[in-house]
């Protein structure tokens, strides 16, 4: 409503908003799931560090959780209807939500982040925010161990059916 109202000219929007402001005669602009094509799932070192299995079991349902709703997206939005409390939306309107939310997950088992994807998210979330010139290394914000091997253990289980 703020841009049809003159207050701003542009906005970031979850899937589900954008067929909304669509809906509203807005247009999208650009796809952020193109430039950033993850989502971060955050824990501390020391959760890390004390009990890794657990985190790797959590990481392992997400996964399972993104590719379910991935390749099911109509019964994904029967199960949220049922489950969530997601206000007055239509079942066809959550459907072309999730669809416009897949696409930022990737074909295959999900979980690590394309290169580009992390270049991308250091450059336009940390280096520019923080004026920081030259290179930063990864590993000072990302630790991608644990869903690299849970990736691989899903996709060993995919290709021994």
């Amino acid at each position: 409503m703020a841009i049809k109202q003159g207050v701003i000219n542009a906005t970031i929007l979850d899937p589900g908003t954008v067929i909304f402001a669509e809906n509203e005669g807005l247009r999208t602009l650009a796809f952020l799931g193109d430039l950033f094509p993850f989502q971060t799932f955050a824990t501390t070192d020391k959760k890390l560090n004390e009990n890794p299995e657990q985190v790797k079991r959590w990481l392992r349902a997400m996964v399972h959780a993104l590719m379910f709703i991935r390749d099911n997206p109509e019964s994904a939005a029967d199960i949220a209807l049922r489950r969530l409390r997601i206000g007055k939306v239509s079942r066809p309107a959550l459907i072309e939500a999730i669809k416009r939310y897949n696409r930022a997950v990737s074909p295959g088992v999900p979980g690590v982040p394309s290169a580009e994807g992390l270049k991308n998210a250091i450059e336009y979330e940390i280096k520019l925010p923080l004026k920081i010139d030259g290179e930063f290394p990864l590993e000072k914000v990302m630790n991608l161990k644990l869903i690299q091997q849970v990736k691989a253990e899903l996709e060993s289980k995919r290709t021994a059916r």
